[in-house]
């Protein structure tokens, strides 16, 4: 492998709310590489800042916008499509809330910040969503309550229950000169009862679809992703329904015309006016805890674009923190998280990057010629990073950082884990890295395993342990079989990595591409993993992973959740509540059937 430290970047003045943490030029070196040229040099990997401001004035915002309207529409002729933003489907978010040690109520990434899924378990009643469609069931005995049913066209994206009341996230979807798009959404908010349907507290409109969303201390925080098309007027002092003078400007892409607007609504107190703030070219992936939302941009010339906002726990406001960029992707949102290093707060961000940009400026920052597409292979010329970073003012500035991991090879997996990264790459072997960030200033990587296959989601189990979910591939008869692959890792000497125990079973995972769709409890040591016809339920020891039980039942077992001393599996068509210690015996399920009705209905019925 190939490394490549930094320890201090060099910081730039910025007068504006948000602004660009600077990653300063860096000195070359040569290590070894696991594959290739022995003598390679990494080429420098500096991030040059650009200042980011807001817009003062709706009217600078609509010249903004008209201006790069009128210039694709003479480049590309652009007739009437939807723009991508507009036309581009909302991302499933994630889970549910747990009430106590003993329920597994979901699997998310931070505790104290629950995230939509399509079923919500509450204290009384079990919500299930399905297209359009809402079924409420008692959750003393699985038995139907009642169904809800939105309008044709209609698409839940998910769920919450908070404290007694349902929140319910739905886009709208539209067609528009013959292309599918989502063209504007709904949060409904009910009260739930026992032994009768609920009741809707309140159904708030919105002209956008949300992309994102989750709930932390009684408040929805929503993403709304706007697709500007130069026809908008301001109303008043807002677009969009943004004050103009607190909207970020293109940090990344001066021509996106994609706006995000972040949204801090009470659920409990929804009369109250929301806290809305704005930016231009965001949106695309989110993290949050309790205190923090980070929203990152499109990916543009190889770079990513961060924004931190402040999140308000008493009073549920949003205030736009500070921003920063990084060269490459993020795999996806477990990439980033806040951490506490040293005695105080850091953003660590793992990234995939060109090795070799064409030009070096576009590493960060903006260039004087183009960047051919060249810079986004997938293989060969991309190499993997981590980067610790600091807020400063409003500057988000790197204190540390290990660029050229894995050079050739895309990352799979991410996890953070106290002071520690676990990081997947893969291109024909799954090598897991273990990188200490002990000192914030020097990452350093500690250890390096290399087994067949990747993990695309990996979860701690023990202290020391954790638990990867993947795909190995096999060649067999002339063809290439897949099969889904557990492995048990020993963390617990960071420079001796071991896999311990693996399990294989052929078929694939809806876990592999949605963390939701696992399941671990500490307290019995089983997990969940949904297999193609079934489920895998796992016993997870110290040193050895076994197959309890394959489980089956009535549709595609999707999810899994521990309460009132069952496992209860959820599939597309039933709920089933099984004995923990032999998983094989049902002690219950519902009778009720979740697919909706293909019949017009006038709003909820």
């Amino acid at each position: 492998m190939s490394i490549h430290k930094k320890r201090n970047s060099n910081s730039i003045f910025l007068t504006t709310v948000l602004a660009a943490f600077s990653v300063g030029a860096c000195s070359e070196s040569t290590t070894r590489m696991r594959s290739g040229d022995p003598n390679f040099q990494l080429p420098k990997a500096r991030l040059a800042a650009g200042p980011v401001e807001t817009f003062v004035s709706c009217d600078e915002i609509s010249e903004h916008v008209r201006s790069i309207v009128g210039v694709r529409s003479r480049g590309n002729g652009n007739h009437g499509r939807p723009s991508a933003a507009s036309a581009a489907r909302a991302r499933p978010a994630a889970p549910m809330s747990t009430s106590s040690s003993s329920e597994i109520l979901g699997n998310r990434q931070e505790a104290g910040v629950a995230e939509t899924d399509l079923i919500a378990v509450g204290e009384k009643q079990i919500v299930v969503a399905r297209g359009n469609k809402l079924t409420f069931l008692r959750r003393s005995d699985l038995s139907k309550v009642g169904e809800l049913h939105q309008k044709t066209g209609q698409q839940i994206a998910g769920m919450y229950i908070d404290a007694g009341r349902l929140v319910v996230v739905v886009n709208q979807s539209s067609v528009v000169n013959g292309w599918a798009s989502q063209s504007g959404s709904s949060v409904s908010i009910f009260e739930l009862a026992d032994n009768a349907k609920p009741s809707l507290i309140i159904e708030k409109h919105f002209q956008q679809p949300v992309s994102q969303s989750r709930v932390t201390h009684g408040h929805l925080i929503a993403v709304f992703n706007v697709g500007l098309t130069g026809d908008e007027k301001p109303e008043g002092t807002q677009i969009a329904g943004i004050e103009c003078g607190i909207i970020a400007k293109p940090q990344i892409n001066p021509n996106d015309l994609s706006l995000t607007k972040v949204l801090s609504m009470d659920v409990h107190a929804p009369e109250k006016p929301a806290s809305v703030i704005g930016a231009f070219a965001a949106g695309r992936m989110i993290y949050m805890n309790e205190e923090n939302l980070y929203v990152t941009e499109a990916i543009h010339n190889d770079v990513t674009g961060i924004h931190k906002i402040r999140f308000d726990s008493s009073s549920g406001t949003l205030q736009l923190s500070a921003s920063g960029k990084a060269p490459g992707k993020l795999q996806d949102a477990f990439a980033m998280r806040e951490v506490t290093l040293a005695g105080s707060s850091y953003l660590v961000l793992a990234t995939n990057s060109e090795l070799k940009p064409q030009v070096d400026a576009a590493m960060g920052g903006w260039s004087d010629r183009p960047v051919i597409g060249a810079s986004f292979q997938r293989l060969g010329g991309r190499a993997n990073n981590l980067f610790i970073i600091k807020q400063d003012g409003t500057k988000l500035v790197e204190t540390g950082s290990i660029t050229g991991i894995a050079p050739g090879e895309d990352i799979k997996a991410v996890r953070y884990v106290d002071e520690m990264a676990y990081m997947v790459t893969f291109r024909q072997i799954d090598p897991l890295f273990a990188i200490s960030m002990t000192d914030p200033a020097a990452p350093k990587i500690l250890g390096e395993l290399k087994v067949p296959g990747f993990s695309e989601y990996l979860h701690p189990v023990a202290e020391g342990r954790l638990l990867g979910v993947g795909i190995e591939q096999n060649m067999m008869g002339g063809g290439i079989t897949e099969e889904v692959k557990i492995s048990l890792f020993d963390t617990s000497k960071a420079d001796e990595l071991k896999e311990v125990s693996t399990l294989k079973r052929q078929g694939s995972s809806e876990a592999n591409q949605d963390y939701k769709a696992f399941m671990y409890d500490p307290e019995t040591k089983i997990a969940f993993v949904p297999v193609d016809g079934g489920a895998m339920i796992l016993d997870v020891g110290s040193d050895k992973v076994t197959e309890i039980e394959f489980i089956t039942q009535l549709g595609f077992i999707r999810r899994a959740f521990k309460f009132d001393g069952f496992l209860f599996t959820v599939s597309t068509d039933q709920i089933v509540a099984r004995d923990l210690k032999n998983p094989a015996t049902v002690i219950k399920k519902s009778s009720a059937n979740f697919w909706p009705v293909d019949s017009e209905r006038a709003g909820l019925s």
